[in-house]
């Protein structure tokens, strides 16, 4: 007798890209040298643990995590081990991330916990870096957070009064010094989200957001389907020509799914 083989459907639904914007702000590395300036660590007495994650949504509230919100704290404050959970599972929702410096410092980072606290890989993602983005369209002065946002006109880093806030915290333990630090946190990740915002139509190498969500209309660069796309002339490639679309929401120019050989056919929108 043949045996049956069941095959499993997948339908998927639609639904908009879950967009996480974040950073974090981590501890110095405590070791011991011989001297104080431009020396080579002799060895490591406690190596660097995270102090807090900044996140927000896409268009959502931006929220602040930090070991002092964590039992762990009162006996080790130190472990950060509840926190770095906390933002294992963001990272499980996550089908975009986007931070600043992200490709090189902060997704390293946190996967540096994510391994030394026994955690699987999280669930793949498209990582955006916001630093990378600038660098590739632009020539500004400076491509630092600070330095961008204040050129754009987008606003400014807090300001934490130097290393000494991480000595009240890494060594005073003090109230004050944490509460400075989440806002300051929290502060970087409302820059990172406007820059991204400011950055994105001249990006052409973002993933197509029309694409992920299968939404009809959809502009492939922001995602948007209420303020509709505008069809400005056309976009020839070496084989084929396509129609060329700028976005209402994001002023972004893409191109329509459709391709023509010729300019004389169209495309409804």
């Amino acid at each position: 007798m043949a045996s049956k083989t069941k095959f499993i459907t997948e339908v998927r639904e639609k639904k908009p890209a879950k967009i996480l914007y974040w950073d974090i702000e981590t501890s110095p590395v405590l070791a011991r040298t011989w001297g104080a300036y431009e020396q080579n660590i002799l060895w490591v007495e406690e190596p660097w643990h995270l102090l807090t994650f900044a996140y927000a949504w896409d268009d959502g509230p931006i929220q602040v995590l930090a070991l002092t919100d964590y039992e762990l704290y009162d006996s080790d404050p130190h472990d950060d081990f509840a926190l770095v959970s906390a933002a294992y599972e963001l990272f499980e929702e996550a089908d975009i991330v986007i931070a600043h410096n992200g490709v090189a410092f902060d997704t390293k980072k946190i996967k540096a916990r994510f391994i030394f606290h026994k955690f699987t890989p999280s669930s793949p993602i498209v990582e955006i870096d916001t630093l990378k983005l600038a660098r590739a369209q632009f020539a500004f002065t400076a491509n630092r957070l600070n330095d961008l946002c204040l050129y754009l006109g987008i606003g400014k880093k807090v300001n934490t009064g130097g290393i000494d806030l991480w000595y009240d915290i890494e060594v005073e333990q003090d109230p004050k010094a944490w509460k400075l630090m989440k806002k300051y946190n929290k502060q970087d990740v409302e820059l990172l989200r406007e820059l991204f915002y400011r950055l994105r139509p001249w990006s052409t190498r973002l993933p197509n957001m029309a694409t992920m969500t299968d939404e009809s209309g959809a502009c492939p660069i922001c995602g948007d389907t209420k303020k509709g796309l505008v069809i400005r002339g056309h976009r020839q490639t070496a084989v084929m020509v396509y129609t060329q679309v700028r976005c209402n929401a994001c002023c972004g120019y893409s191109r329509v799914r459709q391709a023509f050989k010729t300019k004389t056919e169209h495309v409804n929108l």
